[in-house]
């Protein structure tokens, strides 16, 4: 039986012409993979660099990034955790409603509008 090889670093994850690279160091005798990717800033390329401590998981994300990279969403990739969050909650409060987010919120701008900027479940109960 031959031996298992050990993965080689860094590796490239390749989706399209996007390519995203995953680093592997030690940081006090345990293994932290880096994803690394260049997205455009006002016209100037600027090194992102995320860590995480299991391959999985950066291979996952280097997949989602580079993915995104590809389908030109690079936009996607400016979310904070905090706005990613947020996003995934909202996604999931509507999904009963069966209704995207983007309608959801022209829905209510187009309501607000019409309550003259009153509270909206007020407005409704009326």
């Amino acid at each position: 039986m031959p031996h298992p090889t050990k993965p080689r670093f860094p590796q490239i994850v390749r989706i399209g012409s996007a390519r995203v690279f995953i680093y592997r160091e030690n940081r006090r005798r345990y293994p932290r993979f880096t994803v690394s990717h260049y997205r455009l800033d006002d016209e100037k390329r600027v090194r992102v660099r995320q860590s995480f401590s299991l391959l999985e998981t950066a291979r996952f994300e280097a997949t989602r990034i580079a993915t995104a990279l590809a389908r030109g969403e690079a936009d996607v990739l400016k979310l904070t955790s905090a706005d990613r969050e947020s996003y995934l909650h909202a996604v999931a409060a509507l999904r009963p409603l069966k209704m995207p987010l983007h309608v959801a919120v022209q829905e209510f701008v187009e309501a607000r509008r019409h309550a003259g900027g009153a509270n909206l479940v007020a407005a409704a109960k009326e």
